[in-house]
């Protein structure tokens, strides 16, 4: 049975990454310097922003820091991935519930905050707030029917439509809410909520969700990291505020602004350790005849990728391309690897190159330059000219299709554009968001 390789994007980041084995761009200081920052700060609650833009690694740092935190014990961390909560209309449900799960081990206790939180409850759940609560929590539904009854005498339903917008107006009972949390928090233990993926989010839910926390969830003992692409967001303020500030806006929910130390100043050592990580992490397989070469393909991949200058986004996906074609080719005896490392980056740069590549629009001079070729130093260099050499350039193709055809090409790809054109084919199957 063959072996699987997967094709999920590497934000799909496991749970049990650590600093110790898994923190490729040093920055377990940062780590260390943001539980300083809370640990040490006078504020009784905080709400952080780490900055960062896309593809910056900041899911792995993040579930790293968690488990950092874990391990130190000094406080309850909760984890809370907000773009796999958008489908929800009110985040106010989705960070309630994980409040609530803290303490479910505790009836008295959530009972307790039941009782306490009901106006809140009954004013922010959608109209399906019985389905959420029976089948989700597992709340007695008559039980809370019974305290809404106490409190209200008109239809609830009809009470939860009309309350839905004007919730917030509610002055009274946030106030109640607020201190209801912090007495129990104060009783339990101080929490850090870290907030991922709010930049991945519907613009509308992830506005709502720092509303949410700045009127209902700003309380002593209780801690928010949010993990943001400012410039992002901002962009999801003035899509819905159109004649605000955004970046004005944003500060009213944010007390301090970090930046995620930037893994743009890597060293050779870092992209070959990077790519080192990705070839291991997807179980790279090969034939039997081709195991021998897996080596020279990660080391052509490396070149190509610190001759190019590449940032770590393009790299990860020239590598899914090599995925995808490894796994859509059933048999690899006449692919050219190093080819495919060539065409994968070209594809990366920039579509238009493949296609002006299979016009024969594209010379071996302007590849060589787009891939900045020239700056690799040892052997592969030649091995990467030669694989162009054999494909682009005329005179050497009779020289060496005799020698080489055997070795990687089928009968059916008897002459150089065939097998460019194979190559090229299979890489236009597919597309990398």
């Amino acid at each position: 049975m063959s072996q699987k390789i997967s094709l999920k994007r590497s934000n799909d980041i496991l749970d049990d990454v650590t600093f110790e084995k898994d923190d490729l761009f040093n920055r377990i200081w940062f780590g260390k310097s943001l539980l300083n920052l809370i640990e040490h700060s006078e504020n009784e609650s905080l709400v952080i922003s780490i900055n960062a833009p896309w593809w910056e690694w900041k899911t792995h740092f993040l579930k790293m820091w968690k488990n950092y935190l874990i391990n130190e014990k000094t406080k309850k961390v909760i984890y809370f991935n907000s773009f796999k909560n958008d489908y929800l209309e009110d985040p106010f449900t989705a960070l309630l519930w994980e409040l609530v799960k803290e303490f479910e081990a505790d009836k008295t206790t959530t009972r307790k905050i039941l009782d306490k939180w009901i106006n809140v409850l009954k004013g922010i759940l959608p109209l399906g707030w019985k389905i959420w609560a029976r089948f989700i929590l597992g709340w007695d539904i008559q039980w809370v029917e019974n305290k809404l009854e106490e409190l209200v005498e008109w239809d609830i339903v009809e009470w939860i439509k009309n309350a839905l917008s004007e919730y917030t107006k509610h002055e009274d009972i946030v106030k109640a809410f607020r201190e209801t949390l912090e007495d129990i928090i104060k009783d339990k233990w101080d929490i850090i909520f870290i907030i991922d993926e709010l930049d991945r989010c519907r613009p509308d839910f992830a506005l709502r969700l720092l509303e949410r926390i700045k009127h209902f969830f700003e309380i002593k003992g209780l801690y928010f990291v949010l993990w943001i692409n400012k410039e992002q967001i901002e962009k999801y303020i003035s899509r819905i505020y159109w004649n605000i500030d955004a970046t004005k806006y944003l500060q009213k929910f944010i007390d301090i602004e970090t930046i995620l130390p930037s893994n743009s100043d890597r060293t050779r050592k870092d992209i070959e350790k990077y790519i080192s990580f990705l070839f291991n992490k997807s179980e790279w397989i090969f034939s039997e005849k081709l195991e021998a070469e897996r080596n020279h393909i990660i080391q052509v991949f490396k070149r190509i990728s610190l001759s190019s200058n590449r940032s770590l986004r393009d790299i990860e996906k020239a590598f899914n391309y090599l995925i995808l074609i490894r796994k859509s080719t059933g048999h690899q005896e006449y692919l050219s690897w190093t080819l495919c490392a060539i065409l994968v980056f070209l594809k990366v740069i920039d579509i238009k190159n493949l296609i002006d590549l299979k016009n024969w629009k594209l010379k071996k001079e302007s590849i060589v330059k787009e891939l900045d070729i020239e700056q690799i130093e040892d052997r592969y260099k030649e091995l990467i000219l030669d694989e162009l050499s054999i494909i682009l350039d005329i005179e050497i193709w009779d020289e060496l299709i005799a020698k080489l055809s055997a070795k990687w090409m089928d009968d059916s790809y008897e002459d150089r554009k065939n097998l460019l054109y194979y190559h090229i084919n299979l890489l236009e199957s597919f597309n990398i968001a």
